[in-house]
């Protein structure tokens, strides 16, 4: 029987589409790569309809529209790697001299992402529209968070039992 409620996070994984990936209609089944979501950080959430009210001046006819605005995938990456900064904030990781520099405009990022709780159904966003921002406390009991907003452009699926296949891009710290 399928758990009808969703608790905590056992897993998040993502995909940078590239410039060459014209398909972005499904997760990908190979290569996601695995973050590490900060503890209560990592929320799917609606954002609130747009109503719309047309009003007659010359008689009791109304017209009411709504649109759906989408929804925010909200979480923070505890301690990301300079890798994960440049896929999440893009700028350029170069890996031999293990440095990472910041772009000096915003740039615009998709991924995939597979969310899975702890107990409930897999959440699977095939593309999303990504910001980041550092958020870096400089004290003894401070830590670095890359707080991230991805707002899906496609459809969203909910899957039971989904398995999600896991690559290695090369990560460093």
């Amino acid at each position: 029987m399928p758990v009808l409620a969703t608790m905590g996070i056992k897993a998040l994984y993502y995909k940078v589409w590239g410039a060459n990936d014209t398909d972005r209609s499904q997760v990908p089944t190979t290569g996601m790569t695995p973050v590490d979501v900060y503890q209560d950080t990592c929320s799917f959430v609606d954002k609130d309809a747009t109503i719309t009210e047309h009003k007659s001046e010359t008689s009791s006819k109304k017209i009411v529209m709504k649109t759906k605005e989408g929804s925010d995938l909200v979480f923070s990456i505890m301690d990301p790697s300079k890798q994960e900064r440049a896929d999440f904030e893009g700028g350029t990781y170069d890996a031999q001299a293990k440095t990472y520099t910041e772009p000096e405009t915003a740039e615009q990022i998709e991924m995939a992402f597979v969310i899975v709780p702890d107990a409930g159904d897999t959440l699977l966003i095939p593309c999303a529209s990504v910001s980041a921002k550092k958020n870096t406390t400089y004290s003894k009991k401070g830590i670095t968070l890359l707080d991230v907003t991805a707002n899906p452009t496609l459809a969203v699926k909910y899957a039971e039992n989904y398995t999600v296949n896991a690559g290695s891009n090369g990560q460093e710290g």
